[in-house]
């Protein structure tokens, strides 16, 4: 049976109402993955934005990012198209354990094994940025440090890493 909510959406998995796209969770976007309300784009938060990835209100125009909590004049578009988020997002902070490779405590830790053939184990972010930084080449390592207001207190308080 159709609920409210098939009838009012165009999409999926929205979870306001009168939307057209996917993955919202505000009412009345055109787009996809808002959490705003009256948005005409993608990725935004705010309210009533003519634009991608917006917080703000009335916006048409994407803003810059914040670095290193400091503005900087990369837009989210320029950071997806970044060497930096390009080798950055192969961080991996969750990975498939098979159950041949589970331990007993891990099987009693989660049943659902036997239906899926083992578990996503959830890794902590530290050890995991740790061992990422190691396995990165010097180069990828200057990309990474130039990114814009680079500091390493910050970079070292959130990633575990001292450079």
């Amino acid at each position: 049976m159709l609920t409210a909510k098939d009838i009012y959406n165009q999409g999926y998995s929205n979870t306001g109402d009168y939307n057209l796209g996917s993955n919202n969770t505000g009412n009345r976007n055109i787009g996809n993955h808002n959490s705003g309300d009256y948005n005409i784009g993608n990725y935004n938060t705010g309210w009533f934005n003519l634009s991608d990835n917006n917080p703000g209100i009335f916006s048409t125009m994407s803003k810059p990012l914040y670095f290193f909590d400091r503005s900087s004049e990369l837009t989210m578009e320029d950071w997806l198209n970044s060497e930096a988020y390009f080798i950055l997002s192969r961080l991996r902070i969750c990975c498939f354990v098979y159950e041949k490779k589970m331990s007993d405590f891990e099987k009693e830790s989660n049943p659902s094994y036997k239906i899926k053939g083992g578990y996503l184990k959830f890794l902590d972010f530290k050890e995991c940025f740790y061992t990422f930084w190691n396995e990165c080449t010097r180069t990828e390592h200057e990309i990474i440090l130039s990114l814009p207001n680079f500091n390493k207190e910050k970079f070292h308080k959130i990633t575990g890493v001292l450079v």
